[in-house]
């Protein structure tokens, strides 16, 4: 759809959509280097409700695939605060014990600390 229709005609439909932009999301989430492609390619003509639910989707990538969202990040489709700092689909911090939000962190944190090759553009 995005080659044929381009990324902004392809947001607006499946932004549309409940079914098929959760089902992009959740694909998004699984860490695919496909799927986080089509990430920078959505967030690059994103906005609001649209970007915030694709920064979720990469932060629910990143223990699954750290490698790939930080050349993400490397390549500017991310802020690293957004890839980084958030806890996924687990947003609502204040109803979450603060035990489950220390695992979310540890685990991103674990699994970016066993990172030891270069990524791409020297980064």
């Amino acid at each position: 759809m995005m080659d044929r229709d381009g990324a902004k005609k392809t947001l607006e439909v499946l932004f549309e959509d409940d079914r098929r932009w959760d089902c992009i999301l959740t694909s998004i989430a699984k860490g695919q280097p496909a799927w986080l492609n089509v990430a920078a390619n959505l967030k690059a003509v994103s906005d609001a409700g649209a970007s915030e639910r694709l920064a979720m989707a990469t932060q629910e990538a990143l223990p699954k695939n750290a490698p790939e969202v930080l050349r993400l990040v490397s390549r500017g489709a991310f802020d690293v605060d957004v890839a980084c700092s958030g806890y996924g689909f687990d947003q609502i911090e204040n109803e979450r014990p603060i035990r489950v939000l220390l695992g979310l962190v540890d685990k991103r944190v674990a699994v970016v600390s066993r990172i030891r090759a270069p990524l791409k553009n020297g980064h």
